[in-house]
């Protein structure tokens, strides 16, 4: 076998990522919360969106996949979940090979997971927010 091997666990270099602000309740990048999958797709520029019924969902909602088609490996970089009455409705970005995602200057994407914790709970226990945890399926 020849080529080179593409590890896993690799990371996209913060310099090679899109960089978004993240706007709790209104907007993660250019998606807005409530806006279509269409408009969604249209406001994507440099992805291409792949939309299709959400696995094990409820009635009515769809799942969206962007992906940079110029970048190997081909991966999802973004999720996102529309219903038909309420529109966009969750947001989530690959930590290896999605756009950086800021916070009132907080990196929420791309690091390791014990340095993001602890730079998060510093953030939002003051602010009387209390994170939760769950375990993400593959889409």
């Amino acid at each position: 076998m020849t080529g080179r091997a593409v590890s896993v666990w690799a990371v996209l270099d913060e310099a090679d990522r899109a960089q978004w602000t993240y706007t709790p309740g209104v907007s993660v990048g250019p998606l807005v919360f409530g806006m279509s999958r269409h408009e969604a797709v249209a406001v994507m520029d440099g992805f291409v969106g792949d939309i299709a019924p959400a696995p094990r969902a409820i009635a009515d909602t769809w799942l969206t996949r962007f992906r940079v088609p110029d970048r190997r490996p081909y991966r999802t970089a973004v999720l996102a979940f529309h219903d038909g009455t309420d529109g966009l409705f969750c947001v989530m970005v690959d930590a290896r090979c999605g756009p950086q995602v800021i916070l009132d200057g907080l990196r929420l994407v791309g690091r390791v997971p014990s340095e993001w914790e602890a730079d998060f709970l510093a953030y939002a226990l003051p602010r009387g927010i209390a994170p939760r945890y769950a375990p993400v399926t593959s889409y």
